[in-house]
């Protein structure tokens, strides 16, 4: 930091429980990492924000803790997804023939990459894997991904009943949400 004229470093998208981290570099330097808030795995953390001053002082660090979402939220959210995926499925599946070379099976990071190209999303696939994955479209790691068997799983049913309609979708698990 001397060496650049620079007092003070932010560092930023490391998972931080606290929101925000100072190390002490000496000589009036820091280094500070910040992190937004976030659920992921379904826990918590606090956000933090750096608001800096006029002058020479250090930067004020303002966080908020995130709770759970609850499993409402969650539930919506893995409907979200479901309902992307059944809705891209063509796009999916050429992405993920592309990059298979023409066997069935990709792993695990691959699928992951090709989620987030195909589908426009700066998300991490493969931390959730859990919400879209089946045993039988992801038997193992070393067998990686089934693309055919993941996108199969996926659909998106309307059903139309006592004059109302609503949209199903499930992963077919024997699990279905109603978004």
């Amino acid at each position: 930091l001397h060496k650049l004229g620079c007092k003070y470093m932010v560092r930023s998208h490391q998972c931080v429980e606290t929101g925000a981290e100072t190390l002490d570099c000496g000589q009036g330097m820091a280094c500070y990492t910040v992190f937004s808030a976030s659920n992921y795995q379904g826990g918590s953390n606090e956000a933090a924000l750096l608001v800096f001053q006029p002058g020479d002082g250090p930067p004020q660090i303002l966080r908020q803790r995130v709770s759970n979402p609850g499993p409402e939220l969650a539930q919506r959210n893995r409907a979200a997804l479901v309902n992307l995926v059944a809705a891209n499925k063509k796009r999916l599946r050429r992405g993920f023939a592309a990059a298979a070379g023409g066997g069935a099976h990709i792993p695990l990071n691959v699928w992951g990459d090709v989620m987030r190209q195909e589908l426009g999303m700066d998300l991490d696939f493969c931390k959730i894997r859990g919400e879209l994955l089946t045993p039988v479209s992801f038997p193992s790691v070393e067998a990686g991904v089934d693309y055919n068997a993941f996108l199969d799983s996926h659909k998106v049913e309307v059903a139309v009943g006592k004059g109302k309609e609503q949209v199903v979708c499930g992963q077919g698990r024997g699990d279905s949400l109603q978004a």
